[in-house]
């Protein structure tokens, strides 16, 4: 039953990351990678692998993003 709260945190701080990353702005991907890491940590308690192996890509890919970002001067 814990596991609900943090798909419940999960999907609202997604939803959240998603509305920021529409402003290029680093804080909406900061924000993903948290729903990231809170998608693994519920994919892992509830046993649903191929969700957390998605969610380990897209992570890898937005750590990728803020770097590339950076590179470019995206605040």
């Amino acid at each position: 039953m814990d596991y609900v709260i943090v798909e419940i945190l999960a999907s609202i701080i997604t939803l959240i990351g998603v509305t920021l990353i529409s402003i290029p702005r680093r804080i909406g991907i900061i924000v993903l990678i948290i729903g990231d890491i809170l998608w693994i940590l519920f994919s892992y308690i509830s046993n649903h692998y191929f969700l957390l192996l998605q969610n380990a890509y897209l992570l890898i890919i937005n750590i990728y993003a803020i770097y590339s970002w950076k590179k470019k001067g995206i605040k």
